[in-house]
């Protein structure tokens, strides 16, 4: 971490690895409340695809969408933020949703997560009222998004954190985009919840081609697996 950031948190358990780089559980110091502390260094194509803010300079596209939505209400809070020149920008996050736990038969180990997903697979297909709760809990969090003039871009089970009172939070702006501006240069969603126009790579409207992705959303909660 960087001074200013090791003055207020610990690193703690590695929670994962990917292109964007790593993700770990962090405490804060003081009052020992867990946060979520990214590392987003990214590989080359992450890297091309910074945006310039006009106060804080060149940001990945997920900070920059994160400090623009501070305030909007169904969205993680980005906490804190710092950059580390060998290791890029670090951003704390609150830590949202409640550990779900299920055994993995491929692996049969146990698997825990904080996602729609992980509440998915620890009960299975959802009762109608907790669907209907926590996908009108998502459908007023994109609206409000829209309202903005963004569009979230990688919208699934795993970017919708879920707490044991079914309260929603979406995460992760990795492929978000503003109305009119250009996307990430790169394939940045996720194929199973993705349109068709996508994966073709003939975007149209951004709003609507959400729609698709909210379908799946809801048919996974209704039948416990994805459609395809």
């Amino acid at each position: 971490l960087t001074p200013a950031l090791d003055a207020k948190y610990t690193l703690c358990t590695e929670l994962a690895v990917g292109g964007f780089g790593k993700v770990y559980m962090g405490l804060r110091k003081g009052t020992d409340a867990q946060v979520i502390i990214k590392f987003v260094q990214g590989n080359d194509d992450v890297e091309k695809d910074r945006i310039h803010d006009p106060v804080l300079g060149w940001l990945p596209r997920e900070a920059y969408f994160m400090l623009r939505l501070s305030n909007v209400s169904g969205v993680v809070h980005l906490m804190d933020m710092d950059y580390l020149p060998e290791k890029g920008h670090v951003m704390v996050m609150e830590l949202a949703g409640t550990e779900w736990r299920w055994m993995d038969p491929r692996k049969k180990q146990l698997r825990v997560a904080r996602d729609l997903m992980g509440l998915i697979k620890q009960y299975g297909r959802l009762e109608h009222r907790h669907a209907h709760y926590i996908f009108r809990s998502i459908i007023d969090t994109v609206y409000r998004l829209h309202a903005r003039g963004v569009h979230h871009g990688d919208l699934k089970c795993l970017n919708v954190l879920v707490n044991d009172r079914f309260e929603v939070k979406i995460c992760d702006f990795g492929a978000t985009t503003e109305k009119g501006q250009p996307g990430p240069s790169y394939f940045a969603g996720t194929r199973i919840f993705s349109p068709p126009e996508v994966l073709l790579n003939a975007r149209k409207d951004s709003e609507l081609l959400e729609s698709w992705s909210l379908g799946v959303i809801l048919y996974t909660m209704y039948h416990g697996v994805a459609p395809y």
